[in-house]
């Protein structure tokens, strides 16, 4: 097990200063996952440009699946089928577990891990009923873009096959990638790239098309953030994180909390003038 602890600790880039550290910051004040999500801005504008490009993936959603499908065998493919956990239900419980048991000081911290997650695929799932669209692997490629979406208004009655829009896998691999990347700041970069490889697996496998899959990341991203903001703000009810100053040049810069130690000449000093406040008490 100690084996096993360091590696994980390695994996994730845990450093002894963030388990001590109070409220999930970066120490560098440079985390840019945290800029996203305290400006609501940055945010809608990401969301927006995802949305954008969803729409203008239809263009070339058909072409892009039936390459894959006529080649299955990709070194592509292979590749990002290790990312594919990273976006099941399944996954997100084991990397729950992981944390409970290799990392006490981020208990506190599951619930937001658990409800940007799953509350992001939950959406998506929601979203799958409301829009009827064929799944790639289940499409037979005569018509265009427009002959994969159907007309009825309730996808559940032709089962998965009919639920291609969006990708919930991507949905719920972008909310967990935002809620990891605000707990273990310094992996940031990592949770995303696998977030990434997660819609990249969709498309390569025939699940979804690259519209599907980027929709799935605007709701993943939306459900993260505003997960995101309700747990920043309870810590900051709590007064347990920082505020960020806009300084140098405009760059935000995190300020730290330091809980200073309690001197013990500072200690002795008080219990002897409260010893001395009770004799002058009792004398008189």
């Amino acid at each position: 097990m100690p084996a096993v602890r360091r590696f994980v600790a390695r994996l994730l880039a845990f450093d002894t200063k963030l388990a001590s550290a109070i409220g999930p910051h970066d120490a560098s004040g440079s985390n840019w996952t945290l800029r996203l999500v305290q400006r609501l801005w940055l945010a809608t504008a990401v969301v927006l440009v995802l949305l954008i490009a969803a729409v203008a993936a239809l263009v070339c959603d058909v072409a892009i699946s039936k390459f894959f499908l006529q080649n299955p065998d990709t070194l592509l493919r292979r590749m990002v089928a290790i990312a594919e956990p990273f976006g099941n239900g399944w996954g997100v419980l084991l990397v729950v577990i992981l944390i409970w048991q290799l990392d006490p000081a981020r208990r506190r911290d599951l619930l937001f891990v658990v409800t940007a997650s799953y509350g992001a695929g939950l959406v998506a799932n929601l979203a799958k009923m409301t829009v009827v669209r064929v799944r790639p692997h289940s499409f037979d490629f005569v018509g265009g873009v427009a002959t994969t979406f159907g007309y009825q208004l309730d996808s559940t009655a032709g089962g998965s096959s009919l639920q291609s829009f969006p990708s919930a896998h991507t949905a719920t691999a972008v909310g967990l990638a935002i809620a990891l990347s605000l707990v273990y700041p310094r992996s940031r970069n990592l949770f995303f790239i696998i977030a990434i490889g997660v819609a990249m697996q969709r498309v390569c496998a025939g699940a979804h098309f690259l519209s599907d899959v980027l929709a799935g990341a605007a709701l993943g991203l939306t459900v993260g953030v505003a997960c995101a903001r309700a747990h920043l703000r309870k810590w900051r009810q709590l007064g347990a994180f920082p505020r960020v100053d806009h300084r140098a040049n405009g760059n935000p810069a995190v300020e730290h909390l330091e809980r200073k130690p309690i001197r013990a000449e500072s200690v002795d000093h008080e219990s002897t003038s409260l010893r001395d406040d009770a004799r002058a008490t009792s004398a008189a």
